[in-house]
């Protein structure tokens, strides 16, 4: 979606059935040890940039979710993740190409604030198939 076609997130644009994705990024090695750098921790595993031998923090994975989010609605305030459960099958790693895309489940107000579950599914390029 171009960014001028992207709507405002609000309760009244955010619906439980739409589709979000999917979008398509290849993890670099940069990108890997930034993300490191900016953990509280530092661990030689994910800082070392070892080229496409270089894997990722787990909690790289959780950018995704922002960027199915960005990529369709803009504005929007507070945190991004109220509550969260993710299953890692294997490590995400340099040179990787990712795709990811998700589906707004359900949609409720608690306290005065605006929720949505979304959850999603990533798949990484084997040759020329997605899995």
């Amino acid at each position: 979606m171009a960014a001028e076609d992207r709507v405002e997130i609000s309760p009244e644009t955010v619906r439980a059935g739409m589709n979000l994705g999917p979008i398509f990024y290849t993890v670099s090695a940069e990108q890997i040890s930034a993300f490191a750098q900016s953990l509280p921790w530092k661990d030689p595993e994910y800082a070392a940039s070892r080229g496409e031998d270089q894997i990722a923090p787990p909690a790289m994975r959780l950018m995704d979710y922002s960027l199915l989010i960005a990529a369709h609605f803009k504005g929007g305030s507070g945190g991004v993740h109220a509550k969260q459960w993710c299953e890692f099958h294997n490590p995400l790693r340099a040179g990787q190409t990712i795709k990811t895309n998700g589906r707004i489940v359900r949609t409720w107000n608690k306290r005065g604030k605006f929720y949505f579950e979304r959850p999603g599914r990533r798949f990484k390029r084997r040759g020329k198939e997605w899995r």
